[in-house]
């Protein structure tokens, strides 16, 4: 509802609260009757209170009337929108309550067992190595994820308190020791330049493991540099030099645009949206992990020209969706462009911005890169609310966001429900709109059909999340997608670590839908959905 006179605001607050007015509530808040809520509660109720045409001009400031028989409130300027709001004390019981009932509402451990043991069955090439790397992680060594912020933030570069071969690191060493120890012989013969068979190894500039396209080995380069730093096998330098010939081969042989940007392939000139995943964090990582702010510079760099040449600036309905795959010359031995608005596109999209961020946000370099900190959460909130725009009743998103014609992929469902958490954790509440969103894909997700606990809508038997875009031609449905194990990992990780900051700061947990309930039960049709 649009409300643009004093008089036509007047009015649609009399017709909800006939008691209530603009003047009393003023009143009530300058006489110090009324007490502000934080501001992770408050941008928590607002969407819900606020209608869209108003909410959007500037921030609100909310407010919980100490005399429990009046209603809260919600204030942009001198527009006053009432709501109920329960008691500090009855929130507390509720608080207790809720996240009782949601911890049914998720996938069971021996769901997520085999989802992760699927996953290391079948990842094979480079980019689902980084990415089975990624998802471990943050599943397993939280401490070592650069997401973490509680309950506490992770701090880059990280401690060196624990063994990188023992415990939940195990896994990940294990798959980085076994890329640097075949990259000869993943390498052998190939010129690095060309991409054509020679005899001879190679030495210097090289990627971390073979393949056509220049980015996707970087996203194996964290994982790396975690084992350089952890000093893995007491060969820790030999780690760090194999992180050193990826970044130098990304910016000594992969080709760029006039204005900089890295290509994503390597035979020729062209950008995909998957490459915001690959490359930034990884330059991110490696210049907090070695004190170098170029390259932390470069990774927001990256990700702003890369945005340039993706997000639709259009006033229609895919306004902020990024396309996916452009500047190919459209030779018929190279992929096609593709500016179709791919759902995993952006989300890759969304958690490389995310990953750059809190990279950044956890390092010495915080207070150097507030700009762009603002930017990327900016940017990648952009990218999550003009997805979510576009996902209909099944909460799971079609595999080109805006195209009903396609199928349902279950992959990118997972990694913007991720992000979204992610978004919310990282900006400290203050941009949680779309949880509501995320938590009804995450439950649509963990839905079961039939009767028992694993009858899973969404999973197969033994663990394949489905349905899946086919991992190596996008455009097709699939079977057994590695990334998409490994996005539905990373989706309860960051869903875990909301629900535990929410829990111990409980009005950020139940704001989100209890009192969505009790605003709709009690007020009824005028609350803003």
């Amino acid at each position: 509802m649009e409300v643009e006179s004093r008089a036509e605001r007047y009015h649609f607050i009399k017709q909800e609260l006939p008691s209530i007015t603009p003047r009393s509530l003023r009143g009530r808040i300058e006489g110090g009757l009324m007490k502000p809520l934080s501001k992770f509660t408050c941008l928590s109720v607002s969407h819900r209170v606020i209608p869209a045409g108003i909410k959007e001009r500037s921030t609100p400031t909310c407010y919980e009337d100490l005399d429990l028989e009046k209603p809260a409130v919600c204030a942009i300027g001198d527009v006053y929108f009432p709501f109920l709001f329960p008691s500090s004390t009855m929130l507390w019981f509720i608080s207790c309550f809720w996240v009782a009932i949601v911890a049914g509402q998720q996938l069971p451990d021996a769901v997520l067992e085999n989802v992760k043991a699927r996953l290391g069955e079948k990842y094979l090439l480079s980019w689902e190595t980084g990415t089975r790397i990624q998802a471990l992680l943050e599943l397993d060594s939280p401490s070592y994820s650069v997401f973490t912020t509680y309950p506490q933030p992770v701090s880059i570069p990280f401690p060196r308190y624990q063994s990188p071969t023992s415990g939940s690191l195990s896994e990940v060493m294990s798959i980085v020791r076994t890329v640097v120890a075949n990259r000869t012989m993943s390498n052998f013969g190939v010129n690095v330049t060309s991409m054509s068979y020679d005899a001879g190894e190679i030495t210097g500039p090289q990627p971390l493991m073979y393949d056509l396209a220049a980015a996707d080995p970087a996203s194996i380069g964290p994982g790396v540099l975690l084992a350089g730093h952890l000093n893995l096998d007491g060969n820790g330098s030999v780690y760090m030099q194999a992180a050193k010939d990826q970044l130098d081969f990304l910016y000594t042989r992969v080709p760029r645009t006039y204005d900089g940007a890295i290509s994503h392939r390597l035979s020729e000139l062209q950008l995909w949206s998957d490459s915001v995943s690959m490359i930034p964090p990884f330059l991110a990582l490696y210049g907090a992990q070695t004190y170098n702010a170029t390259l932390i510079r470069d990774a927001y760099a990256q990700i702003r020209l890369y945005r340039s040449y993706f997000v639709d600036e259009s006033e229609g309905k895919t306004k902020g969706l990024w396309r996916h795959v452009v500047l190919g010359s459209g030779k018929p031995e190279f992929p096609e462009n593709d500016s179709g608005f791919w759902s995993t596109g952006n989300g890759w999209a969304a958690h490389g911005i995310l990953r750059v961020l809190a990279t950044i946000q956890h390092s010495y370099y915080a207070d150097e890169f507030i700009k762009e900190r603002e930017d990327m959460l900016h940017w990648a909130k952009e990218i999550i609310g003009a997805m979510y725009h576009q996902i209909d009743d099944t909460s799971i998103f079609r595999n080109y966001a805006n195209n009903a014609s396609t199928f349902y992929d279950t992959g990118s469902t997972a990694l913007l429900a991720a992000s979204t958490y992610r978004l919310s954790l990282l900006s400290n509440g203050t941009e949680s709109h779309w949880i509501p969103y995320a938590e009804r894909s995450r439950k649509a997700l963990s839905s079961t059909v039939g009767n028992g606990n694993y009858n899973l809508k969404y999973f197969t038997s033994d663990g394949w999340v489905e349905p899946v875009a086919n991992p190596h031609w996008y455009v097709s449905q699939g079977t057994q997608n590695p990334e998409a194990q490994a996005f539905v990992l990373m989706m309860q990780s960051a869903w875990k670590e909301w629900v535990a900051a929410g829990s111990a700061n409980f009005s950020s947990r139940v704001a989100v839908e209890w009192r969505w309930l009790v605003a709709t039960v009690l007020m009824g049709c005028w609350i803003i959905l």
